[in-house]
């Protein structure tokens, strides 16, 4: 599995990319804030992550108390992002490649 970075100024998020899913990071730390474009069929994930205690609020922000698995880098980036997000560009690696980038180098 290879690790994986999220951040913006708002969010901060490690993960691990492994078999098309992405594993957010306990500690992750993710938007509070749903913006207009946050995907519709992620609205009951994230409820029921917040219900579930997987996210919890941090001031104004949310913090994942245990790793999830999402069933895409893009999944994972939206919830963390609270809109919208291409996880294959937003999931960088430590030297600040792309998902993208580093799965056009396998195939």
């Amino acid at each position: 599995m290879d690790k994986y970075y999220f951040k913006t100024s708002k969010v901060s998020a490690e993960g691990f990319y492994a078999n098309g899913k992405m594993i957010i990071q306990k500690g992750s730390i993710a938007n509070k804030v749903l913006l207009s474009s946050f995907p519709n069929t992620l609205i009951e994930i994230r409820n029921d992550l917040i219900e579930k205690g997987v996210l919890t609020t941090k001031g104004d922000k949310l913090l994942f108390t245990e790793d999830f698995i999402c069933s895409s880098p893009s999944q994972a980036s939206a919830l963390i992002n609270g809109s919208s997000s291409n996880g294959l560009l937003a999931w960088k690696d430590c030297s600040g490649k792309t998902l993208k980038s580093n799965l056009r180098e396998i195939d």
